[in-house]
């Protein structure tokens, strides 16, 4: 069985396209394999692969992360290909969010944190405003749909998988800061998001990770 799942992925891979000494690679898959994206697997997040944004972007940029319950506009990725073009020194960038249940009210823009560690959502419940439509430098990003380049998990690192969901984000976004980056809001990049997609509004599960990880966070 252990022998099983350590060549499955193999045997469903037909070509790597990698040339000596790149960091990238192209990856195709047999003709009857397929894969499922992550974000169906644990209801969390998708990342697009790096290739596919640098070649759009032209920058280096490692990922593009989503959250399985947003629905980005057609130009998001121009709107965020301008602006990183821009702001050449910004590290990642986010953009305006929009309440899917309630059309024309603000899910969220970037992340405003308190010296307490707790987070808000820039504009979260509230009409849109003019306010929210200034493109500016920010500190904190949620990961509902954001952009990153790559140098920032080398400098920053990774996900901590121990929060599994919430305020992955904002242990994310402080580790930035104290990395010296610093990224950029582009209000013409927009998505929509339904929310409490993984385990619902307010369910057991939620308000348990919540609260866990808000320990969690303090304790780091």
């Amino acid at each position: 069985a252990f022998e099983a799942a350590n060549q499955a992925g193999y045997r469903d891979i037909a070509t790597v396209d990698c040339a000596p000494g790149q960091k990238r690679a192209r990856v195709s898959f047999a003709a009857d394999r397929t894969f499922v994206d992550f974000g169906q697997l644990f209801a969390a997040t998708s990342m697009t692969p790096s290739h596919v944004i640098s070649d759009e972007l032209g920058i280096d940029v490692t990922a593009a992360i989503v959250n399985n319950d947003g629905e980005l506009t057609p130009n998001w990725l121009a709107e965020m290909e301008d602006g990183m073009a821009r702001f050449k020194d910004a590290s990642f960038a986010t953009g305006k969010i929009y309440s899917a249940r309630v059309p024309d009210v603000l899910d969220g823009t970037f992340d405003l944190i308190s010296r307490g560690l707790t987070a808000w959502r820039g504009g979260h419940g509230r009409p849109d405003h003019p306010e929210w439509n200034r493109e500016r430098y920010v500190g904190a990003t949620s990961l509902t749909a954001a952009i990153f380049k790559r140098d920032v998990f080398d400098r920053a690192g990774l996900l901590d998988e121990r929060f599994v969901s919430y305020l992955e984000d904002v242990d994310f976004s402080i580790r930035c800061s104290l990395a010296g980056l610093h990224g950029v809001y582009l209000p013409r990049a927009v998505c929509s998001h339904h929310g409490s997609a993984s385990w619902g509004a307010w369910s057991p599960q939620m308000v348990r990770h919540i609260a866990r990880n808000q320990r969690l966070l303090a304790a780091k």
